[in-house]
């Protein structure tokens, strides 16, 4: 069982290429490792007597779930293929043997689910050591820390005869979205995070704005393309469009 790790100028243009072996918790370490030197980082001042902040092109806590992720569930008969990650300018995808056990879907990882462990063992073991909170979080952790760090949510799928999750890096023009949004649509998305809104969840968040007011601020949203809308007048509703 192996972990083989490469960053890609572009699909074919291979510019480091790296296998790892060991046992499972010095796999997570050297990839871990590995990943890093590969990814960039940049120092920001955080004004604390000028201490500086490492800021990676993705959040550590994401990578190193995705790696359990990898390591816990893989299908570990299949032993013609190794956990794969790929590097590439403005994304990394992650891919492992096996595809998701019977019972569980994609579309379940990105909510609360219960853990169908292809391991039992394995999962327990790296539970006892405290790499995993608790089984069928890992993706819902994967989502938060990224989110957090404005990525977009990571994507997950089933390809091949295997799993595969991808990073996508933070563009420009992802960034510009939030530029010089105002107090009441930074409310409008935290909300929308839970489910869809309608104009009078906002300005019940703010009655002292006249709904003309928030119905602009929601439309703004959406020309911004972090909204999306379903529905006409009353029945209008705005959905997290990320």
């Amino acid at each position: 069982a192996t972990i083989r790790i490469g960053r890609f100028k572009d699909k074919s243009t291979i510019i480091a290429d790296h296998s790892i072996s060991g046992n499972l918790f010095q796999q997570l370490e050297k990839a871990e490792q590995v990943i890093k030197s590969l990814i960039n980082k940049r120092y920001d001042i955080t004004g604390e007597s000028f201490a500086r902040k490492e800021v990676w092109d993705y959040p550590l806590s994401a990578i190193r779930e995705a790696l359990l992720n990898a390591m816990v569930h893989r299908d570990y008969l299949i032993t013609s293929s190794e956990i794969e990650i790929k590097i590439f300018d403005d994304h990394i995808w992650f891919y492992n043997p096996g595809k998701l056990p019977e019972g569980l879907t994609v579309d379940q990882l990105e909510q609360p689910h219960s853990s169908i462990r292809r391991n039992r063992l394995i999962a327990d073991v790296f539970f006892r050591a405290g790499f995993i909170e608790q089984f069928g979080s890992g993706t819902l952790r994967m989502i938060e820390s990224l989110t957090n760090s404005g990525h977009p949510k990571p994507t997950f799928k089933e390809q091949a005869n295997g799993f595969v999750v991808v990073f996508d890096e933070v563009k420009e023009s992802f960034l510009d979205k939030y530029q010089e949004l105002n107090d009441r649509q930074l409310m409008a998305m935290e909300l929308a995070e839970e489910s869809p809104i309608q104009t009078s969840d906002l300005h019940d968040k703010f009655p002292d704005y006249n709904r003309k007011t928030i119905t602009r601020d929601l439309q703004e949203l959406v020309d911004k393309n972090i909204f999306r809308q379903e529905g006409k007048g009353k029945g209008t509703r705005y959905i997290l469009d990320l």
